[in-house]
């Protein structure tokens, strides 16, 4: 009686591609392109060397429209204000988006023990 843990049993399936079915024939050069088409600018692929992919130093910047927004025809400029020392910070006026503190009276934070219950923790703490 020999160890059947070790015996090669076939499961009567195969691996791979079946046989009979859609059989595929040898390679064929015929000269298709195989994956994604060329396009007119490529783009550099990924190469684990340790070189950056982006824009080089140096390179000339694109013209082009971007930040048209921004610009104002000379007519609508206004020129800009003179500095005048006061003291103040210079920038947007605060039109009314944050309120001041009115004191009310009332004390903030937490709320102090009441005196008894003080005077009972001493009287625990002498016995």
């Amino acid at each position: 009686m020999g160890n059947k843990l070790n015996e090669v049993v076939p499961s009567g399936k195969g691996r791979g591609r079946p046989k009979g079915k859609n059989p595929k024939g040898p390679y064929v050069p015929n000269g298709k392109p195989r994956g994604r088409p060329a396009s007119d600018n490529p783009k550099r692929g990924y190469v684990p060397n340790g070189m950056p992919r982006g824009r080089k130093p140096g390179q000339v910047a694109k013209k082009d429209n971007r930040g048209a927004h921004f610009r104002v025809a000379d007519h609508l400029k206004v020129a800009k204000q003179e500095y005048v020392p006061t003291g103040n910070p210079r920038g947007r006026p605060s039109e009314g988006k944050t309120v001041k503190y009115v004191k009310t009276g009332k004390p903030r934070g937490r709320q102090p023990k009441p005196k008894e219950a003080e005077e009972e923790m001493e009287e625990e703490s002498d016995e």
